[in-house]
C-alpha cells in the first residue's frame, strides 16, 4: 500500500565507469574479427587508445547506461520512433519511480539481503560477487584521454547520483516504512535473515543431489 500506482520493477546500478570498463573488456574477450577494436588490440596498438576509439563510437552513451541497451543504433532508432516526445534520461526517471527498490553493485550484499526481506526471497546461502574471479586489465589514461572520459560519463554520473540518493532513502527508511516485516530488522545478517524465512514460510530449501 505504500507503493505508487504502477510501481512493479527493482533494479541494479553500478558506477558508470566500471560498468563501461566491464563492458568494453566483456566486448574484447569475445574476439569477434569483425569487431575493429578486438582487431586493433591483436595488432597491438595501446590498449587505452582502443578504449576511447570505442568510445568515440558508441552512438548514445546515454541509451547504453540509462536503459541497458546493446543494439545501440536499433534501440535508439527504435526508442525516437515510439516516444518521440521522450528523451532517454525522461525515460529512465520514470522508469526508476515506477521501481520499488534500488539496489547498488557497489552494495550488493545488503542490497541483496534488503530486496530478499521486502518479498520473502530466500537470499543466498553464502555472499555472492558478479564476475568474481575475472581479471580485467587495469587502464593507464594520460590526462586528455580522462578529460574526456569524464566529460563523456558526465550524464550517466549526474543520473547514478540521483539513483544512489534514492538507494539511501530506500534503505535508511525500509525498517521505519515496514514495521510488521521483522526480515528487515535481519538485513546485513544473512544467516539470520535466511534462518527467518525458512521458520516463516516452513519450508527447507532443495539441495540437489551431485
Amino acid at each position: 500500500e505504500h507503493l505508487a500506482a504502477g510501481t512493479n520493477y527493482f533494479t541494479w546500478l553500478r558506477e558508470p565507469r566500471q560498468r563501461l570498463l566491464s563492458s568494453f573488456f566483456f566486448r574484447m574477450q569475445q574476439a569477434n574479427p569483425r569487431d575493429e577494436a578486438y582487431v586493433r588490440l591483436r595488432d597491438g596498438e595501446r590498449v587505452e587508445s582502443v578504449f576511447m576509439r570505442w568510445l568515440d563510437q558508441q552512438p548514445s552513451m546515454q541509451a547504453f547506461f540509462l536503459l541497458g541497451f546493446w543494439d545501440f543504433e536499433a534501440s535508439r532508432a527504435r526508442w525516437s520512433t515510439d516516444n518521440p516526445d521522450t528523451s532517454v534520461d525522461e525515460a529512465a526517471l520514470l522508469l526508476a519511480d515506477r521501481c520499488f527498490f534500488i539496489g547498488l553493485l557497489e552494495d550488493q550484499e545488503r542490497s541483496v539481503d534488503a530486496l530478499c526481506a521486502i518479498t520473502s526471497i530466500l537470499p543466498p546461502g553464502v555472499p555472492t560477487r558478479r564476475n568474481a574471479g575475472s581479471r580485467r586489465q587495469e587502464l593507464a589514461l594520460t590526462a586528455d584521454e580522462e578529460r574526456r572520459l569524464d566529460a563523456t560519463l558526465e550524464p550517466q554520473v549526474a543520473f547514478y547520483q540521483q539513483m544512489v540518493a534514492r538507494h539511501r532513502q530506500h534503505m535508511d527508511t525500509l525498517v521505519d516504512r515496514y514495521p510488521d516485516n521483522p526480515a528487515l530488522r535481519l538485513i546485513g545478517n544473512r544467516e539470520q535473515l535466511r534462518r527467518h524465512l525458512l521458520e516463516q514460510h516452513d519450508v527447507v530449501p532443495h539441495r540437489p543431489a551431485v
